[in-house]
This record gives C-alpha cells, structure tokens and sequence, in this order.
C-alpha cells in the first residue's frame, strides 16, 4: 500500500471511508448454514443425505400388511468450491508520516467488506437453478411498470407466494431480494404503501426494507442479471432452507516484508453454497420499466 496521495502536514484522525452495499444473500434469513462445522478447508465437502415420502396405508385388522416400504435415498454434496484472499501492506515510511492514522483498521475492514461482498454475489448466483420460474431469459416479465397507482411488482410477489405454498414451504421466514428500483415501483403502490410500513420503520437495516405480501423484502445491488445481453433480472422469492451455506476465514496473519520496510497482512477466505431444496425458491425474470 502507498500513501503517496497523502501529504504529511496536518492528518485527520480518520480516513475517508468508501461507499459499500449492504451484505444482503449470507444473512441466516437468506440461507442457512446447518452444515458449516462439518468444513474446514478447502475442497472439504459435506454429503447431505435425503429421503423421499414415506406411503401411508389404510390398516384393516386381521388383514396381512403390505411389503415394507423401499426407502428412496438421494445425496446432494456442499463443498467448499470459492477461495478468495487480500494481502496489504504499510510501507515504515508511509506509517511515521500518517501517524495518527491507524490506515492498518481501516484497510481491514474494507478487506472483511470486499471479501463478503464476493460470496454475496456467490450467492445470488445460486437462484438461477430454482425449480420455480415466472418468466424466463428469452421471455422475461416487461410489464411491471406502474399504471393507475398500482403496478404488476406487486401482484408477481402475491404470484410467488401462491408457488411456495403449493410446493409445501412454510409461510413463517420467507423473503424476497429485489434491485432498488422494484423498491421504487412497489413504493408507488398504493397496496404496498397502505401495508407495508408499518413493519419498515423497525427493520431498515442490512437491505430489510417491509414485509408485505407475506415476504421480508430486502434490497440488493447483488441480484443477479441474465439474459443474451444480461440485462434480466433474477427477483428472488424463497426461504431460508432453500439454500445453504459454508465459510472459513482459516487464515489471518500478519508478517514482516522479506525484501522491503513494510508491515503485511494477508487472510484467506473458504465459502461454498448449494440449494439444497429448489422447490423452496422461486425467481422471477424481469426487465428494469423504462422511467424507473
């Protein structure tokens, strides 16, 4: 790290700090990470064992059972596939000069954001495999934009709602992970407005903006685009169980350059995610209304 845009006369007692987005997909009300203990290192993996429906039978008395049942057994694996590291230095010269400035906190922290900001977006992009779609990559939903003081945003997470509820997932928990500008749409719906915040005033931390339409509604900078021209966007709708999650800071060290005057850090960073249950998520594919 140089410092040279510094000019050592009089030093702030803090650095300007950068601009981040909010940490919105690894949060435990996006996924759950029921198996990160069972991780370690890299390339480590966890074998998630399931089985299907057990059948019910009618029971008449003095009538001979049927054959027992055949378990049906299925794996679905975890494994630790992302390895991101920072290393940073602090030049002597650079460190006399600053002072009173501790550069060395703040280099990481923005090292902690920028590495989570990276399994955020690792995350977002494991909603693409859902089993539930409104709207695809060639024909995506194009008409959200707002009419009469109500806007289609609303009815597709309504629309959503109905999906998980016939594919079992429970009501308590869910959420939805939506771009600013969906926020802005439902925000222009009088149904959204009227019910949705009260909730808001309480929670408008880490993206959570309300609770309407049956979902935590967080804002994200990190749902991800797709499309021919990437320009579709993946509205997610789900529930903590539908994904999970799995991450090890196993290193952390600070040492003294070889070949120059300069403390160092570096740290690496093991995460991995797999959705687990697909029937618990469903996306919508949308593009952005003109205007908005």
């Amino acid at each position: 790290m140089t410092v040279n845009n510094f000019i050592p006369q009089i030093w702030a007692g803090n650095v300007l700090k950068n601009l981040h987005k909010a940490q919105v997909w690894a949060q435990p009300t996006i996924v759950n990470r029921d198996y990160e203990g069972a991780i370690s290192q890299q390339g480590d993996s966890v074998r998630i064992g399931a089985i299907g429906s057990v059948t019910v039978g009618a029971y008449n008395k003095n009538q001979q059972l049927a054959i027992p049942q055949a378990l049906n057994a299925a794996d679905t694996v975890l494994t630790i596939s992302q390895a991101d590291y920072f290393q940073f230095g602090i030049d002597d010269v650079d460190k006399r000069q600053v002072g009173v400035v501790d550069l060395q906190s703040t280099a990481m922290w923005e090292a902690g954001y920028s590495m989570s900001d990276s399994a955020d977006q690792f995350i977002s992009g494991l909603v693409t495999n859902a089993a539930n779609f409104i709207g695809t990559d060639v024909a995506p939903q194009t008409d959200l934009a707002l009419s009469a003081g109500v806007t289609t945003a609303y009815s597709y997470m309504v629309q959503a709602g109905v999906i998980l509820s016939q594919n079992n997932v429970p009501k308590q928990g869910r959420y939805a992970v939506v771009p600013p500008w969906f926020i802005g749409l439902l925000r222009n719906d009088d149904r959204f407005v009227r019910y949705g915040t009260d909730f808001t005033a309480d929670v408008l931390t880490n993206g959570l903006v309300a609770r309407v339409a049956g979902f935590d509604i967080y804002e994200s900078l990190n749902v991800k685009m797709t499309g021919a021209s990437t320009n579709v966007f993946n509205v997610a709708f789900g529930h903590p169980l539908a994904i999970t999650f799995a991450e090890d800071m196993t290193e952390v060290e600070a040492f003294r350059h070889p070949l120059v005057f300069m403390d160092a850090v570096r740290g690496l960073h093991l995460y991995g995610g797999r959705l687990v249950r697909p029937q618990a998520l469903c996306v919508l594919k949308c593009q952005r209304p003109a205007g908005i």
